[in-house]
């Protein structure tokens, strides 16, 4: 059983309750401020004479700029997702963890954080192809 996914049959609609919107937030924020800083130590170095930390501070900028475009462009939070925006579910290997997601029809990934073992797994795509035996509805 699924414990942090909840399905409303009437709506057709996936409710997922996990803090993902507020994490991603905070990953984005953290990485522009890594943006600021490395563009103040990149200008505060082009006064004096050429050397690795230029490099370094510009690299470090530049990933993370790219990390939060990533997240912002390519990551979904929504806690409210309806069937037909959902493409598919996916299962990924990441450093020795299985981790699961859903495609959206947008072209974004929802993480699914709270879905820790094969079998919820398993609950979620009879969910998504039809109603599970014992599953709970949000409505009752």
């Amino acid at each position: 059983m699924i414990s942090k996914i909840k399905f409303d049959k009437a709506k057709q609609v996936i409710l997922i309750n996990d803090r993902l919107r507020r994490n991603y937030h905070s990953l984005v924020y953290l990485c522009l401020l890594d943006v600021f800083i490395s563009a103040v130590n990149v200008i505060g170095f082009v006064g004096s004479s050429f050397n690795h930390w230029n490099i370094v501070w510009l690299l470090i900028g530049i990933g993370a700029l790219l990390y939060a475009a990533y997240i912002v462009l390519m990551k979904s939070s929504q806690n409210k997702i309806h069937f037909h925006e959902i493409e598919l579910l996916t299962e990924k290997q990441r450093f020795g963890k299985v981790v699961y997601s859903l495609k959206l029809k947008n072209g974004k990934s929802r993480d699914l954080p709270n879905i820790e073992n094969k079998e919820e797994f398993e609950d979620l795509k009879l969910v998504l192809n039809g109603y599970p035996r014992g599953f709970r509805d949000v409505n009752g």
